[in-house]
């Protein structure tokens, strides 16, 4: 008898998590109005606020989706002042954390930092991570759990503002309680051996990759417009069929992790490329192109423990129908779904009997346990 572990849960062919930086508390505006064009979250999901508007516009349309959202857990409190633009904040209030209980049936919330990102003198953005001092990790270390405490949050992976990092920014990750982590962008919206996810031996943490743009389509459309001048087309050459790069990912069974912002005007006025306003259009595109396909719509995190559970276990065949789910580690907590051509199976060790899912020719199990087991 033949017995399977599947690279994904429920025997998906992979994969896909909606991947959204920025959500914090605060609404830049130039005459004080807000509409979703300039809402970061401040107005919650109100009627007008840029989560309402994405939520009409898009989640209702597309049910299905999961994703996770990350959340710079100070940075509201670091704006730039006399920038010429109001900017209205209001904190992690009672009203903010209520409205992130709210969306956590779409979205999970993983770590972007403390203070994120800011200007110097000079005006450059400097991100948070990309050149920070051993000296500075304790201190973000404990802003972190103050964070969590407060909070209840619970952030089990994360992502480096502007994925800039250096060493010691690795050591943050190597003294945290991460799981997994969004390390890099340089396989966005093109073949890459990075597109994969993979366990990182020297950090203990699964990376998971971010593979494509929320923008791509509306991107590709631009850049092949006769309407672009010679130094965008320089700047900026043209790139393969989206529908090809995601046929790509999809039929090779990897993950459609697909990057967007809620920040969408900055704080001197102009547009943030990729983000949920302008994207709704291309983001569309995306996901009715997906719908209809095999693919698990979850969270990083849940990508990620799938695949730790899938790396850590092995099947070994005990007799002609029956078998044992060894894990790799020292608990037997790992889940993993598995295919049989048996439609039942006996999970020895509880004296339980556990039915099959009919599913591209097999039989799938999932969430099963570490343990003997018999075909039925």
């Amino acid at each position: 008898m033949l017995v399977e572990k599947c690279l994904y849960f429920n025997n998906h062919q992979t994969t896909c998590s909606l991947m959204i930086d920025d959500l914090v508390p605060v609404a830049i505006s130039e005459d004080g109005t807000i509409g979703p064009h300039n809402d970061w979250g401040y107005m919650i999901d109100k009627e007008g606020s840029l989560h309402n508007y994405f939520d009409r516009y898009f989640l209702q349309k597309y049910p299905e989706i999961r994703g996770t959202i990350f959340l710079p857990i100070d940075s509201h409190n670091h704006l730039p002042l006399n920038v010429g633009y109001v900017i209205k904040n209001r904190g992690f209030d009672d009203s903010f954390l209520s409205f992130l209980n709210r969306i956590s049936e779409h979205f999970e919330f993983a770590f972007h930092g403390i203070k994120h990102a800011w200007e110097d003198e000079s005006g450059r953005i400097v991100h948070e991570f990309r050149n920070i001092e051993a000296n500075q990790l304790e201190e973000k270390h404990q802003a972190l759990k103050v964070f969590e405490d407060s909070t209840g949050i619970r952030f089990n992976g994360g992502k480096f503002p502007g994925y800039g990092y250096n060493g010691n920014a690795l050591d943050f990750l190597k003294h945290g309680n991460f799981n997994w982590w969004a390390l890099d962008a340089v396989m966005l919206n093109k073949v890459s051996k990075k597109n994969n996810l993979v366990w990182n031996e020297d950090l203990k943490i699964v990376l998971v990759p971010t593979n494509v743009t929320g923008d791509i389509f509306k991107n590709y459309y631009w850049r092949n417009s006769a309407r672009r001048t010679l130094v965008n087309i320089l700047k900026y050459p043209t790139i393969s069929h989206p529908v090809d790069y995601l046929r790509y990912l999809y039929e090779n069974g990897i993950p459609i992790t697909i990057q967007e912002h809620f920040q969408n005007q900055t704080t001197k006025g102009t547009r943030q490329p990729i983000n949920i306003y302008d994207d709704i259009w291309s983001l569309d595109q995306i996901f009715g192109l997906l719908r209809g396909l095999d693919i698990w719509y979850t969270t990083c995190g849940e990508i990620a423990n799938y695949y730790f559970n899938y790396i850590n276990t092995s099947i070994k065949k005990t007799g002609n129908d029956s078998f044992d789910i060894i894990s790799n580690k020292p608990f037997k907590s790992i889940n993993i779904t598995i295919r049989t051509p048996s439609a039942r199976l006996h999970f020895l060790d509880e004296n339980i009997f556990i039915q099959g899912i009919r599913k591209k020719d097999w039989w799938v199990f999932n969430n099963l346990k570490s343990g003997s087991y018999r075909a039925l």
